[in-house]
């Protein structure tokens, strides 16, 4: 499968599956999360805060953010760029304009220190590669971080194959 085909497939899956079953996952996957020994001793975490078709990890943001770590998420500024933000609770966030609930947060740079990146995608595979949507976001950021990358997805996402180009980055961890 292409990577077109690969994105209708998972799109496919989405539908397949009622918003209960994505609600259990969600919660499943937090609980992966908030246990995993990388994410316990990470002080700064960049993360993301889910689109609709995504794992809902807003409990974990809460859980770590009140725990005292760092959490960052990303704004999209333009067709090639998100800029980083320091997440400071969800009543400080304003829809982007895509919708998505973006962090008024101060702005971070400091790629350096981040210790986990926590990356959404479309498909993931045993080898740790990621699809996401296309439009290359966090390939570009992740070539600027050495920071751990934890690939977050629902069950249906892990496939045989991603189909893979020269700038696509893989994970360390992928949690399902």
């Amino acid at each position: 499968m292409n990577k077109l085909e690969l994105r209708k497939h998972i799109r496919a899956q989405f539908l397949a599956n009622t918003s209960e079953r994505h609600a259990a996952w969600s919660q499943l996957l937090c609980q992966k999360l908030i246990h995993l020994e990388t994410i316990q001793k990470a002080q700064v975490i960049a993360a993301f805060w889910p689109m609709p078709d995504e794992v809902d990890i807003r409990p974990v943001l809460h859980h770590l953010s009140s725990r005292g770590k760092k959490i960052l998420l990303p704004k999209v500024v333009n067709d090639v760029e998100m800029t980083w933000h320091k997440f400071e609770g969800e009543e400080t966030m304003l829809p982007d304009s895509f919708g998505i609930l973006t962090p008024t947060g101060a702005d971070f740079a400091d790629y350096g220190k981040i210790d986990v990146v926590l990356v959404p995608g479309r498909a993931f595979d045993a080898q740790c590669h990621r699809m996401g949507r296309g439009k290359g976001y966090y390939d570009r950021f992740l070539s600027l971080t050495p920071a751990f990358r934890i690939g977050i997805g629902f069950p249906y996402q892990l496939v045989d194959e991603v189909p893979i180009d020269p700038h696509d980055l893989p994970m360390n961890m992928i949690v399902l």
